[in-house]
């Protein structure tokens, strides 16, 4: 195991510190967990984003305007249909 220092903004280090009291355990271990999820999860956000940006370069994707619109229909009496890829 190696020893990590980091320098991370006040707010969130009252937040780690609220964590790690309200479950019970050391402010490293909450610190540690929050490290492996990113660690979990950012191969496949980083897959998302780069499929994302093949479809922006390929031309797959919806037009702003239509996609505001749908969503400010939404809750009405005249919702939209969402949006389709142009």
């Amino acid at each position: 195991m190696a020893r990590v220092t980091l320098d991370i903004p006040d707010h969130l280090v009252a937040a780690l510190r609220q964590a790690a009291a309200a479950r019970g355990i050391a402010e490293d271990a909450v610190a540690a967990e929050a490290i492996a999820l990113f660690a979990d999860h950012e191969p496949e956000m980083e897959r998302r984003i780069s499929a994302g940006r093949a479809d922006i370069a390929a031309g797959r994707f919806a037009d702003h305007a239509k996609v505001a619109a749908w969503l400010r229909s939404w809750g009405t009496d005249q919702e939209l249909p969402p949006p389709r890829c142009d």
